[in-house]
């Protein structure tokens, strides 16, 4: 009888141990047993999609419009590398999830990224033979907008990917051939473009928050930052210590930063506050969302709510993730 008793009684000190081992995993990746973020990261679930035809690129702006770019990149799917596709604007995520049409409509090339200034002008990175910033002002005295070309932006760029604004309106661009980053201070106006710093070929997607850059690195699969000194010069490169892998877009939303990987179909999730002495000692969430996952861009569908699209390209469809609360 005691040799049973003390069987048990091991047996009840591995399942402790046991328990105790798989709640701290479950803590160092931001889910408990119930399905809940343990790490302040959104519990994002698919809630819907949207039909659009080989969607690359997604940017959001203040006031909720949608813009999304179509690439036809490969003949397969054709059209050749790189040709000629659409960038449709939605009044809102709403008009584009019910499938209403988009209304308004552009004519681009090679389009991989977009994104909006702080007045709602619209800039359409194209890529391959046009390497270059495509600009349209909008104009609010129309009901409902209307979004003007104005020029392309071109210079030392090699297949330009990843579109971002400081919050003095001055835009960034991940140029990915050449493996630096370029700033315009002016983009609707004198447009200058100069580069500010090396980072390495392959960096695809950027974001800015709160005077600090995110950016990918498709080759080395790195999370990257960069400090944002007051007049637009960066601070030292700072490798987080996070490898995904073959990342491509990225964007911020508060303490929350999301990537996507296609080539594995997973977004991940971690957390900007995390991010200590440019180390990562954060929490991670996985989202296991399909192959060919690229453009994400984050919204705020509601009160307590984190909204996040994501263009799905083989599969026409922008998937749209809404957490709980």
């Amino acid at each position: 009888m005691r040799s049973l008793i003390t069987i048990i009684n091991w047996q009840v000190v591995a399942l402790l141990i046991i328990l105790i081992i798989f709640t701290a995993c479950s803590k160092s990746t931001g889910i408990d047993n119930s399905g809940n973020d343990a790490c302040n990261l959104p519990a994002l679930r698919q809630s819907s999609f949207a039909g659009v035809h080989r969607p690359c690129g997604i940017a959001v702006s203040r006031s909720g419009l949608v813009a999304i770019c179509e690439y036809n990149g490969f003949e397969m799917y054709g059209g050749a590398y790189g040709s000629a596709g659409k960038t449709y604007i939605y009044r809102s995520y709403s008009d584009l999830l019910t499938k209403a049409a988009p209304f308004f409509t552009l004519d681009n090339q090679g389009a991989e990224a977009v994104a909006f200034d702080q007045h709602e002008n619209l800039y359409v990175a194209e890529t391959e033979a046009v390497a270059g910033i495509a600009v349209y002002q909008n104009l609010k005295i129309y009901q409902p907008s209307v979004f003007a070309y104005r020029k392309t932006i071109q210079g030392e760029f090699i297949n330009p990917r990843g579109l971002a604004f400081d919050s003095h309106d001055r835009l960034y661009v991940a140029n990915d051939g050449v493996g630096n980053i370029v700033r315009i201070d002016d983009p609707m106006g004198s447009a200058t473009a100069q580069s500010i710093g090396y980072i390495g070929k392959g960096i695809k997607g950027l974001a800015i928050a709160e005077d600090t850059i995110f950016c990918t690195s498709y080759s080395t699969g790195d999370i990257l930052t960069l400090p944002l000194n007051p007049d637009g010069t960066l601070g030292q490169l700072n490798h987080t210590g996070i490898l995904t892998d073959h990342p491509v877009d990225i964007s911020v939303n508060g303490q929350t930063i999301a990537v996507s990987s296609p080539e594995s179909g997973k977004i991940s999730l971690f957390e900007r506050n995390g991010f200590i002495n440019a180390d990562y000692a954060g929490c991670t969430r996985v989202i296991d969302a399909g192959m060919n996952i690229f453009g994400l861009a984050f919204l705020k569908p509601a009160a307590g709510k984190t909204g996040l699209l994501a263009a799905q390209l083989d599969r026409n469809q922008v998937i749209y993730f809404e957490s709980k609360n």
